[in-house]
């Protein structure tokens, strides 16, 4: 994860953190129950797209935050209308207080742009490289949500419906930190440009320019860096 210089080159990129960012675009509510009941961790309620009524969305495992199973339920239904199991991941949770419902790293968020909210897990705790994901993507032919493996390479991802851009961010092996865009194309996650920053001796910080083309990042320029390495617009 950390050989970014390599991952520019092979076309690979290992993305990282931009905490501050990557919660937007969560349109669960949740409650995070401060005592499981039946393996119930949290119970959240959304509407994943036009013309969708809200669903109730059981987040079941075990203490203290292990999710095995969400069982998705459409209103004044006690029959789920999907249930998507078969992992064991780790989301970062907060129980609820007297004064807090809580929150658990579970995400609904519209990734592809197809007006339809996306799910996302965290699987564990931020690593060195960002936060890991399980996606799946709501299919509206199926109408019910499908894993994806378009989407793995991505940490701790910030989203711009605006320009229907997917970011994420990098830290490599010589320290710098920077970030990598891409665009969805045929199904498909595929790399535009990235922008990689380091410290000089005499405590500069310079930004290194790429863009993608043939299937390499090549440098195009080196500017000053910009204030914050947030999200462009």
């Amino acid at each position: 994860m950390r050989r970014i210089a390599v991952a520019l080159l092979a076309a690979a990129p290992m993305l990282a953190a931009l905490p501050a960012q990557a919660e937007t675009g969560n349109v669960l509510r949740c409650v995070v129950h401060a005592t499981p009941e039946n393996g119930r961790l949290a119970t959240c309620e959304a509407s994943v797209g036009p013309g969708k009524r809200e669903w109730t969305f059981r987040l079941i495992g075990r203490e203290p935050n292990v999710l095995t199973r969400i069982e998705i339920f459409e209103l004044g239904s006690d029959k789920p209308r999907q249930v998507i199991d078969g992992f064991e991941l780790r989301p970062r949770l907060v129980r609820a207080t007297a004064v807090s419902s809580g929150q658990i790293d579970v995400v609904l968020q519209d990734v592809n742009f197809d007006k339809y909210a996306d799910l996302r897990i965290a699987i564990g705790p931020p690593g060195d490289d960002g936060v890991a994901y399980r996606w799946f993507l709501f299919d509206k032919d199926a109408d019910a949500f499908l894993p994806t493996d378009a989407l793995d390479q991505l940490r701790s991802p910030v989203i711009n419906p605006r320009r229907k851009l997917v970011q994420g961010a990098f830290t490599d092996e010589r320290g710098r930190t920077g970030r990598i865009m891409f665009k969805w194309r045929e199904g498909k996650l595929e790399p535009l440009s990235a922008i990689a920053q380091e410290r000089t001796e005499d405590g500069r910080c310079i930004a290194s320019h790429y863009v993608h083309r043939e299937g390499k990042f090549e440098k195009t320029r080196e500017t000053e860096c910009r204030a914050a390495p947030g999200g462009e617009d």
